[in-house]
């Protein structure tokens, strides 16, 4: 059997695409011809804006046009979260579904390949416990992607129209990687979801992370753990602060502060004050010092130069070790779009006044498209 592997518009929320790759060239004939590919595997996706959606839709269109009569087609990826209430998705979200042989959710990148290994009656042993999860790890590192899914909707957000359900890979399975990652002498993990704060909550209908980065601390030989997707309203209503202020080995923050402006981020609904954020980093601080990663959105609507520097000057003051600079992306179907929309040059110029100011501090950033 020859597989082809097409990986569709996406982004970073898309992380089981080198995953599942990476498992299929290790055990498949690949070709890159539609005249000899007997199986397309569809990885990707991006449901992020209404242009993104078209245009993920436009390269499945063509690669069904141009695939052979029999060869069988899997896709995966956001697009197959599935739409809530917006009827010209839905007509969309029912093409995919008749005319694709298997459409395979998000969030279980396992059953892709069980699917895959089935019809090529191959015996290879993927990973396909109950449960949302994917564990790569080697020598000097781990990644566990252990939750998906948000129930918050914040005002530029997917979520709003896309269906995000709560997934978790099973704690007693974490655990397990845990200790064979501890026995390896792995010394960094890295721990990873859309909103980790809300680990746990889709299995077992109550918080996990602080149980699971606990239960990491008595580790002989894992010396550092990231959080990364920590959603800092969840962190402060829960109070992780009081809890991982004590755990030496929660080192590294990933979180998204969006803006330092309390007028934005009530209309961005991020569920915080600044006043909140500053006792829940000062409190997470107390003891031992952690380093942040945060993300902002820059030309998000009504913007305005003194939001930008209340921005800058947070970001001062916490010197995270890497700004992710995201420029604004309007969506129709989210409320962030009855909004006023700045232009794309303001956007743009938002954007240069962010990287002058961090590159001026030598605050270590990167500006990504479309938020």
């Amino acid at each position: 059997m020859k597989l082809m592997i097409v990986k569709l518009h996406s982004c970073g929320v898309n992380y089981q695409n080198d995953y599942i790759s990476d498992c299929l060239e290790k055990n498949y004939e690949l070709t890159n011809n539609f005249d000899e590919a007997d199986t397309i595997v569809m990885l990707g996706g991006c449901c992020c804006s209404d242009e993104n959606i078209y245009a993920t839709l436009m390269q499945i269109n063509y690669i069904l046009s141009k695939k052979r009569e029999n060869a069988i087609t899997y896709l995966t990826g956001c697009i197959t979260r599935g739409f809530k209430n917006v009827e010209e998705f839905k007509k969309l979200e029912n093409n995919i579904k008749d005319n694709i042989d298997f459409v395979i959710e998000h969030y279980n990148p396992n059953e892709l390949l069980k699917l895959i290994n089935s019809q090529s009656q191959k015996s290879e042993n993927f990973d396909t416990t109950k449960g949302y999860g994917i564990c790569e790890y080697n020598k000097l590192q781990a990644n566990i992607y252990l939750q998906n899914g948000c129930t918050h909707n914040c005002s530029f957000c997917k979520s709003n129209y896309l269906k995000c359900e709560l997934m978790d890979m099973p704690i007693e399975k974490v655990k397990r990687f845990i200790d064979e990652m501890d026995e390896e002498k792995v010394k960094y993990v890295q721990l990873r979801g859309l909103n980790l704060s809300q680990y746990g909550l889709g299995l077992y209908k109550e918080h996990k992370l602080i149980e699971l980065c606990e239960y990491i601390e008595g580790k002989d030989n894992i010396k550092h753990v990231e959080l990364g997707g920590l959603a800092i309203s969840d962190a402060i209503r829960l109070n992780f602060a009081g809890r991982l202020k004590y755990l030496k080995k929660v080192d590294l923050i990933n979180s998204s502060l969006e803006s330092g402006s309390d007028r934005l981020l009530r209309l961005m609904n991020k569920g915080f004050t600044m006043e909140e954020f500053w006792d829940f980093y000062n409190k997470i601080n107390s003891i031992d010092k952690k380093k942040f990663y945060l993300s902002i959105i820059s030309g998000f609507p009504t913007e305005t130069k003194d939001d930008i520097l209340e921005t800058i000057k947070v970001l001062k003051q916490v010197r995270p070790k890497l700004v992710n600079i995201n420029t604004f992306l309007d969506s129709v179907y989210t409320p962030a779009h009855e909004l006023e929309q700045l232009s794309e040059e303001e956007i743009n110029e938002h954007t240069k006044i962010y990287t002058r100011s961090l590159r001026r501090n030598f605050i270590r950033h990167m500006v990504n498209l479309g938020k």
